[in-house]
């Protein structure tokens, strides 16, 4: 059994039952009202010692935005006093950093902000995603404009780029190339099972046009790699020969490559009406994350990462409390994980039931003296 966790949000009053449950990704329901602990101060913190702010809004700012970045980890060991434009983290002047803050920042729509963009093109991210530095600015910016105080999270829409649809590869209409390629492969290895006489699909048919059908759509021509027929023998451990499943892999790409390199890119036909190129990945918007109370949180955990073994707390509260993945752990679509239980693979190895879990030493940071 598969448990999906979406976005979730962790308020004070729920962590000392979200430590003893190895931190359950429930989602919280309602709007805390405690104060948080002061954690900001850290080893890697630095102590103001200049003028002090002009205004409440420069306070705003030095509490949200250079409190967060003016660490030598972020931005401090570049944009502070002396250094590059903009010295937004100036440690000398508040009051300098703000005014050049307020020149890459755009308050009505953080993340849209040029500081944002900047980061998000892979300028000085300071953890291994650099989706969870862009939604970690984006709250510190947030927060600025005032976001924090018993506000409700909302969705931005803003307009994707336009770009025409280029060429690609498609399938021929004939299974020819696929039964001097990629089909050898399925039937020498494949037909114990995937035959109309075993279990579906039927990719290695003594039909080569029946097992080219079955196997389209579990072959990627663009990305042979990712084709599910190559995933299900790198990943999935499913039925490798020779017991080794990354040799059983690479055949099957290499089979998949060679069929995808007798086809040429095709352009879209003049003659149709098409959209544009846009796609989920790249351009789609998940709304699923309006509509919640994000004030006195100490940790949120959006999973936008998409892979790796790290969920990143984007809260921007200090310091973070990043989830470690472990065990029968996968990422899904939609900004999610799925923690399965315990199970024996196929090559009698013991995976273990997915954890997601915050390092403890971390997490006492959060328990109230």
């Amino acid at each position: 059994m598969m448990t999906t966790h979406r976005p979730s949000i962790i308020p004070l009053r729920s962590l000392l039952a979200l430590i003893a449950a190895a931190f359950l990704l429930s989602a919280c329901e309602g709007e805390s009202t405690e104060s948080l602990p002061n954690t900001s101060a850290s080893a890697s913190s630095v102590n103001y010692t200049g003028p002090a702010p002009e205004n409440d809004d420069v306070q705003a700012f030095k509490l949200a935005v250079w409190d967060n970045l003016a660490t030598q980890d972020k931005c401090g060991a570049c944009h502070n006093a002396g250094g590059q434009s903009p010295t937004f983290v100036n440690e000398q002047d508040i009051n300098i950093a703000y005014a050049q803050a307020r020149t890459v920042v755009n308050l009505d729509a953080p993340s849209q902000s040029e500081m944002v963009s900047k980061v998000a093109g892979g300028h000085n991210c300071w953890t291994s995603s650099t989706a969870a530095c862009v939604d970690i600015l984006t709250t510190y910016l947030t927060n600025w404009a005032g976001g924090a105080a018993g506000s409700v999270k909302t969705v931005e829409l803003r307009a994707p780029t336009e770009k025409d649809p280029g060429a690609t590869l498609t399938f021929p209409a004939s299974s020819g190339e696929f039964e001097s390629t990629v089909y050898p492969v399925l039937t020498t290895y494949c037909s114990d099972c995937h035959t109309e006489n075993g279990q579906t699909p039927y990719i290695a048919s003594s039909n080569g046009a029946t097992a080219y059908e079955q196997a389209q759509s579990r072959i990627n021509l663009e990305t042979p790699s990712a084709s599910r027929l190559v995933q299900r023998l790198r990943t999935d451990f499913h039925n490798c020969w020779d017991d080794d499943c990354d040799l059983s892999a690479d055949t099957m790409q290499m089979a998949i490559e060679d069929f995808a390199g007798l086809q040429s890119p095709q352009t879209v036909d003049s003659d149709l009406v098409v959209s544009k190129a846009l796609n989920l990945a790249e351009d789609g918007l998940l709304a699923n994350s309006g509509g919640r109370y994000e004030n006195n949180i100490i940790a949120l955990y959006e999973f936008k990462a998409g892979e790796g073994q790290t969920a990143f707390d984007t809260s921007g509260v200090s310091p973070a409390l990043d989830l470690t993945l472990s065990g029968n752990t996968e990422w899904v679509g939609g900004w999610g994980i799925a923690l399965g239980g315990a199970y024996q693979n196929e090559q009698n190895f013991m995976v273990p039931a997915g954890k997601a879990q915050a390092p403890l030493q971390i997490a006492r940071n959060y328990i109230p003296s």
